[in-house]
């Protein structure tokens, strides 16, 4: 079954997977299943300010979503993502290649 990709989605997918922080961050996503902020920024070290600019890039280009589980939001890997697919194989290459 093919799906039809607009151009403009397929640019911001790639520029949202294309940076190392962020590909990190989904790297502990997909490991780790659903997170907060704070448990991605005890794994990759970086200031919290950092993490949240970061996953509101990949929020904003569909890649994650997010759900409030008390105070705190939890984000996850949106598998019903028309790029899924794709946004997976980046993925598992990165956890292998970095693992």
């Amino acid at each position: 079954m093919e799906v039809d990709m607009t151009k403009e989605t397929i640019i911001q997918v790639y520029k949202a997977i294309g940076h190392e922080t962020r590909l990190n961050i989904l790297k502990f996503l997909w490991i780790n299943s659903q997170q907060c902020v704070c448990e991605i920024q005890k794994d990759l070290e970086l200031e919290q300010s950092n993490i949240s600019q970061h996953l509101r890039l990949l929020k904003t280009s569909g890649i994650i979503t997010h759900t409030k589980v008390g105070n705190f939001m939890h984000y996850r890997i949106n598998d019903q993502h028309e790029m899924y697919p794709i946004i997976k194989e980046a993925i598992l290459h990165y956890v292998r290649s970095t693992s």
